[in-house]
């Protein structure tokens, strides 16, 4: 297959494309709803006690971990919902593992805005 040219326009589409599936999976998974406030509320507090730059790289980094590994998870659950709806203890342990890919993404990040704002408001 002859690769295609690169043009602007395909670009844009793809992009569109892309926007409109992360639109699709905030208006219906609460897990991002979830992340994403609690996104903002880091957000808001490191504005407030102006962490470092390289804070800021810690926190928007694991902040974006967690929302990349919910959007991968919401796509296995679609998939698996559509090989089957009805109970498989296969698919049963392959949404189970991609949740616990967020629940490890997540608890990382507590971790890590744990360390970054524990001296904000424990210094000696």
């Amino acid at each position: 297959m002859k690769p295609k040219k690169f043009s602007i326009r395909s670009r844009l589409i793809a992009f569109t494309h892309a926007w409109r599936g992360m639109a699709a999976a905030f208006m219906t998974e609460h897990a991002l709803w979830f992340h994403s406030a609690a996104a903002l509320v880091t957000v808001a507090l490191a504005l407030y006690l102006r962490v470092t730059r390289m804070e800021w790289i810690a926190l928007i980094s694991v902040i974006a971990l967690v929302l990349i590994c919910e959007l991968i998870n919401t796509c296995v659950e679609l998939i698996c919902d559509r090989i089957t709806t009805e109970y498989d203890p296969r698919i049963k342990r392959i949404k189970d593992t991609a949740a616990g890919v967020v629940f490890l993404a997540a608890m990382t990040s507590v971790t890590v805005g744990a360390l970054v704002f524990y001296p904000y408001f424990f210094s000696t």
